[in-house]
């Protein structure tokens, strides 16, 4: 049974919301932690593509905050 917190490219590659190809060049530039099984399989941890999501999104302030 396949472990639903690994991911493999474009399952990835759908959980963040980009094509497939983004999601490689983000794993090549560092931006996303991978492994790669062999030269053409990567995987990728749910728990990464969460630290990922939150690193890349930002909460807007309001008037009423300092």
């Amino acid at each position: 049974m396949k472990d639903p917190e690994i991911f493999d490219l474009k399952e990835a590659a759908a959980y963040l919301g980009v094509p497939p190809l983004q999601m490689r060049t983000l794993a090549k530039a560092g931006k996303v932690i991978h492994t790669r099984v062999d030269r053409t399989h990567w995987r990728f941890a749910g728990r990464d593509l969460d630290a990922f999501l939150e690193r890349r999104t930002y909460r807007a302030r309001t008037v009423f905050e300092s």
